[in-house]
């Protein structure tokens, strides 16, 4: 069908029907065309109910006059859906335009494959675009992402539903507020934070809904429902995250992260994840930050705070983990290609270096319910004030020669049938062991080796 426009007291219209719609109308010839007429009016586009098949759209200094874009529709009345064999790379591409705002349209992949598809390949994608605005729209059938926002882009994505796609939300050095969407159905990962080189970044991930996070490839890059590398200062903040192929949150390289106040459940992985993979030019340090809040339950592993350069691995060290539940830890199969070991040790929480353990309360972890330190990989713990009940291992901490040092005091364990507080040690892959018979759950306060040990109440 053509498609018409015209202008209406301080809009521009398009309109999507077979035959002209009376008096004032025009015809114009494409989706671009409209966007272009309405740019430079200097006009936001109002777009009329119905389905409008095209190809990329771009909003950039050489079209529309070089002004800014406002497109808008009644909330789920309009579809721009992208043309099978269009040769694009994006459903819309904006460049170098501030101020624009998308408000009720529903953008449709079509599962259409984009152009030579690379990392630019997405229904939304934003280069340099600063104040950008989306709300109340849908991303759906994108064979990679649904909206990509990179190279210093400033903005907000929120009330919007993202399916069917391979990330929903996309950042690449840019800073993005992302707040109350829902996300589901993803086949790789919900929102990722991204940053070239670790640096600052700030973006606020909060209030979403993400869930059934699936796994196209890898072993942990891919999965998550909200995954953030190398980027500084994020938050993520009041999250339901449920059904997650690995974890519900992960950083890999960044830090002064909070991960605060998230509802995390079924994580086929690590529900909580802070890690520091790799090694030489690709090493990521994780430094610093603040996990504080969040329920966890169902998940092969709980919370994790891991790598501290043993191994090849980068650092993740500095973290406070206060005030969060977590429960029912179990020992998961997983399979995938790589993935060692292939049973999870379900461990409640998991700390490596410089982090202090406190107010926790862990129940029914399958392995230990919380490991202060990995063999050598041990530095700095304090372990205070945390409720553990029904694992076989209360806490666990490593007595390894060359381990550093460790504080486990005024903690109450229960039901722990294996030890309330003992050394341990992870051979191989895992799962972790306990060492000896010696049983520090209900002493005084003593120096043994590098345990500081006291005050705790086990039963």
């Amino acid at each position: 069908m053509p498609l018409f426009v015209r202008t209406i007291d301080d809009a521009t219209v398009l309109v999507n029907q077979a035959s002209s719609p009376g008096t004032g109308w025009t015809t114009v010839a494409s989706v671009q065309a409209a966007v272009d007429k309405a740019r430079t009016d200097n006009r936001p586009l109002y777009v009329r109910p119905g389905i409008y098949d095209t190809q990329q759209v771009v909003v950039t200094a050489g079209t529309g006059g070089g002004n800014k874009c406002s497109i808008y529709a009644t909330p789920g009345s309009v579809t721009f859906r992208l043309q099978s064999g269009s040769f694009a790379q994006n459903l819309f591409f904006v460049s170098g335009i501030s101020d624009v705002r998308f408000s009720g349209l529903i953008f449709d992949g079509n599962n259409v494959a984009f152009t030579g598809i690379n990392a630019e390949s997405a229904l939304v994608r934003f280069e340099n675009s600063q104040r950008f605005l989306i709300e109340q729209c849908e991303f759906v059938r994108s064979v990679r992402v649904g909206s990509l926002v990179r190279n210093g882009s400033v903005g907000t994505i929120q009330n919007s539903q993202f399916s069917l796609c391979s990330f929903a939300v996309w950042s690449i050095d840019s800073l993005v507020n992302v707040s109350k969407n829902r996300i589901f159905n993803c086949q790789n990962n919900g929102v990722a934070i991204w940053r070239t080189n670790i640096e600052n970044d700030g973006s606020l991930v909060e209030g979403n809904n993400i869930s059934n996070i699936q796994s196209g490839s890898g072993t942990g890059a891919n999965g998550n429902g909200i995954t953030v590398f190398k980027a500084v200062g994020v938050r993520s903040i009041g999250n339901f995250i449920s059904d997650c192929a690995y974890s519900s949150v992960r950083y890999f390289g960044g830090g002064s992260l909070v991960v605060a106040n998230n509802y995390c459940w079924n994580s086929r992985e690590v529900a909580i994840f802070i890690e520091s993979p790799g090694t030489g030019s690709g090493r990521a340090d994780t430094i610093g930050g603040s996990i504080t809040g969040n329920i966890i339950a169902e998940c092969a592993d709980g919370i994790k705070v891991v790598n501290l350069a043993q191994g090849g691995d980068g650092i993740a060290r500095r973290v406070t983990i206060t005030g969060n539940q977590v429960a029912q830890v179990r020992k998961r199969q997983i399979n995938d290609p790589g993935y060692v070991p292939t049973i999870s040790n379900a461990v409640g929480i998991q700390v490596e270096g410089a982090c202090v353990v406190s107010s926790n309360i862990v129940e029914g972890a399958e392995g230990v319910g919380i490991v202060a330190g990995t063999n050598l990989a041990t530095e700095d713990l304090n372990v205070t004030g945390n409720l553990v009940t029904f694992s076989p291992i209360g806490i666990g901490y490593s007595n390894a020669g060359g381990a550093g040092q460790v504080m486990i005091t005024g903690n109450q364990v229960r039901g722990a049938t294996n030890g309330s507080v003992v050394p341990v040690t992870l051979v191989g892959a895992g799962p972790f062991q306990r060492v000896g018979t010696s049983e520090f759950g209900n002493v005084p306060d003593q120096q043994v080796g590098n345990l500081l040990v006291g005050h705790n109440r086990t039963y």
